[in-house]
């Protein structure tokens, strides 16, 4: 059903979130089973635009139009209308993946030197809603081991309980927590391997996997 209302198209054309991953677009000049028709959508996941074959061109236009202000938002978090949450745009997308992907390679490659240290360090880190609720933080007696620090998720303990936690809103605010309680060494380094020690993962070429080593004459 359609009603000859005249609409300026602001007023005619809006956006929702509707039951789908997708930014719905309705006309309120046209009505189906007492609703508001939807003329077309766009995905939040590929951020490309589909319409309805009764979506009129004038709407089309806009919803292309929005379809490629989203596609230059691709990545970012962005809210949701008439929801308290956010989306990010284009999370499906084969480019976006890759950028992801690559960047994550980046970030794990400047963090695992970090890490590495903190391991050293005799230290772990876990979440601050893990660490308060799950039974293999606790001590001996059952309890939540106290932590030193103020707000943050961030927590970086010792597994064996013989150094304190800490608490902070980055990793490196525990480390620095830790170290500025002598707990915390950045000059520690890897025990290096023996030069002289034979190398476990060759095998004498003489031997079988039974352990007999033939003599030859």
């Amino acid at each position: 059903m359609s009603f000859p209302m005249q609409y300026d198209l602001t007023d005619r054309f809006f956006m929702k979130r509707g039951s789908t991953p997708c930014f719905d677009y309705f006309d309120r000049t046209k009505m189906k089973n007492g609703q508001y028709e939807r003329m077309g959508w766009i995905s939040f996941a590929l951020l490309e635009p589909r319409f309805e074959p009764n979506c009129p061109a004038e709407l089309r236009e806009i919803i292309q139009s929005e379809a490629q202000k989203y596609f230059a938002l691709m990545g970012s978090e962005v809210p949701i209308p008439t929801q308290d949450e956010t989306v990010t745009l284009g999370y499906a997308r084969a480019d976006y993946c890759y950028e992801w992907a690559k960047q994550r390679h980046e970030d794990s490659v400047k963090w695992q030197p970090f890490r590495d240290l903190v391991t050293l360090n005799g230290y772990d880190f876990a979440h601050i809603y893990d660490f308060e609720t799950k039974k293999r933080f606790r001590d001996h007696n059952g309890e939540i081991p106290p932590l030193i620090g103020g707000t943050g998720n961030w927590v970086m303990y010792d597994p064996s309980g013989a150094k304190p936690a800490y608490r902070a809103a980055t990793s490196e605010g525990c480390a620095e927590a830790a170290k500025a309680d002598g707990n915390f060494r950045t000059d520690i380094q890897a025990p290096q391997p023996d030069a002289d020690a034979p190398d476990p993962s060759v095998e004498d070429e003489h031997t079988d996997s039974s352990g007999f080593s033939p003599s030859f004459s």
